[in-house]
């Protein structure tokens, strides 16, 4: 089993993300005048996103791609950092704070993640311009936190209006509510792997394992969770 996830961990966590996109675009007839059609053009952002981003994974694992790896070695592109530091850390956190303050009635609560998301801009722009050498490396974990903070308050206040308004009563029929507690719930498990990076390499393949593991599953719950809301649930806004 263990073989068997570390071989198709790539084709596993693309074809969540894929199928979820696909059913993004089956029924997107029926969200196309709602916010949700957004959340269904993230989908596929992040589908094409993951797509590029293992491109070092078949560079070094596939003969037949290995030609490019004379052109990347030792540039910012012999490994996904920087990209995913960019379209993934930055990305996602922008598009969650701007889905959410679509969606959120406070206006307080709308405030707050529009400063915090200036702000998070901000810091990010000025970090990838003074200190793009650590893309070389790894992660920065300044904009991992900050990103990450913009995600789990963005969610959390959408749950918190959700809890203090009527639509408790029906929130089982929300896409909004599924989205923003599988989103909530996957940057909760997976945040505290990011401490624990540095026991990331062959020196203990006991936390590699556990880690690709978690993470796997969290995918997998994520994009399958997206995809039974997709489908079950109606459009709410106009």
């Amino acid at each position: 089993m263990r073989e068997f996830l570390a071989e198709y961990d790539f084709f596993l966590t693309l074809g969540v993300e894929l199928l979820a996109a696909l059913i993004g675009l089956l029924v997107y007839r029926k969200f196309k005048t709602t916010k949700v059609k957004y959340f269904i053009w993230f989908l596929w952002y992040v589908f094409f996103i993951d797509l590029i981003g293992w491109t070092p994974y078949f560079i070094y694992k596939y003969e037949s791609f290995k030609w490019i790896a004379k052109y990347t070695n030792n540039t910012l592109f012999e490994r996904n950092y920087l990209w995913y530091g960019i379209f993934w850390k930055i990305g996602s956190a922008l598009f969650i704070a701007f889905y959410f303050r679509l969606i959120l009635t406070n206006t307080y609560f709308k405030r707050i993640i529009k400063h915090l998301t200036v702000l998070f801009m901000f810091i990010s722009i000025v970090y990838l311009v003074l200190s793009y050498e650590t893309y070389y490396k790894g992660e920065s974990y300044l904009i991992s936190f900050y990103g990450v903070l913009i995600i789990v308050l963005s969610t959390s206040f959408y749950l918190t209006e959700v809890l203090m308004s009527s639509k408790i009563i029906n929130f089982y029929k929300s896409v909004h509510f599924y989205i923003a507690s599988v989103f909530f719930i996957f940057f909760l498990i997976k945040t505290p792997i990011m401490f624990f990076q540095i026991y990331y390499s062959t020196s203990d393949w006991n936390f590699v394992f556990l880690r690709d593991d978690i993470i796997l599953f969290c995918n997998l719950f994520m994009y399958v969770t997206f995809s039974y809301a997709l489908l079950k649930c109606k459009p709410e806004d106009l």
